[in-house]
């Protein structure tokens, strides 16, 4: 499949983020998906590369690469953005630069990059709750730009880069009005469910690939894989 991998490639500073974490785990998607070593983008997140630069890296490698059918970042992230450079206010600049077939699959290994800012203990029980989060908005500006299909994977919650559980999926086809854009995304796999503690430890240890498969998978295609476990 025609892919393209970023991935943080420097440590933050006192840490072992990207070493422990970003690098070998995005080796490891790259791998499980055929991705050739010059699709493996590595980018220094760290503030030594100022963020102008950093998102200039992307779109730069985003110009050379044709027919997309999905792309994967292994970096931090957060409601408003992620550590390339890339917050709310340059989604449209980012997507923009997808060259990619009318159906793109986009995941975010990045903490919080599903979240919508909304901590309120009193809206946990109402869903994911990620309406006009980084995610949420990348797939509304992906529909604007023509993709009919595919979506945005991103994590609700902070945890490991590959196998945190809290993954939140954003349909391009749940959008009925691109000028609005819909409204937050669902669960790919609903904590607490019959699913869940078989997609905790289907991640974890990378049962049936899982960990490096899902973003490219629709839910009734996870779902059937979790059953056989």
């Amino acid at each position: 499949m025609n892919g393209l991998v970023f991935y943080s490639a420097v440590n933050s500073k006192g840490r072992v983020d990207a070493t422990g974490a970003f690098i070998p785990e995005a080796k490891k998607f790259a791998e499980s998906h055929s991705i050739p070593s010059d699709r493996l983008i590595g980018i220094d997140g760290t503030s030594r590369n100022p963020a102008a630069l950093r998102r200039a890296q992307v779109l730069n490698a985003l110009r050379n690469y044709e027919d997309l059918a999905f792309i994967a970042f292994f970096c931090h992230g957060w409601p408003n953005g992620i550590q390339f450079g890339f917050q709310r206010k340059h989604i449209e600049l980012l997507v923009r630069h997808f060259q990619a077939l009318p159906t793109l699959r986009v995941c975010l290994y990045a903490c919080l990059a599903a979240e919508n800012d909304v901590r309120d203990n009193e809206l946990k029980r109402l869903g994911p709750a990620t309406d006009g989060g980084f995610a949420d908005l990348m797939r509304d500006e992906m529909v604007r730009c023509g993709f009919t299909m595919g979506w945005v994977d991103g994590h609700k919650t902070a945890g490991h880069t590959s196998f945190n559980p809290y993954v939140v999926r954003f349909n391009c086809d749940d959008v009925d009005d691109p000028e609005f854009g819909a409204e937050g995304g669902g669960w790919v796999v609903e904590p607490r469910s019959t699913y869940w503690k078989k997609w905790i430890s289907a991640l974890r240890h990378n049962t049936h690939g899982m960990r490096y498969h899902f973003p490219v998978m629709d839910e009734l295609h996870i779902k059937t894989v979790l059953d056989k476990i």
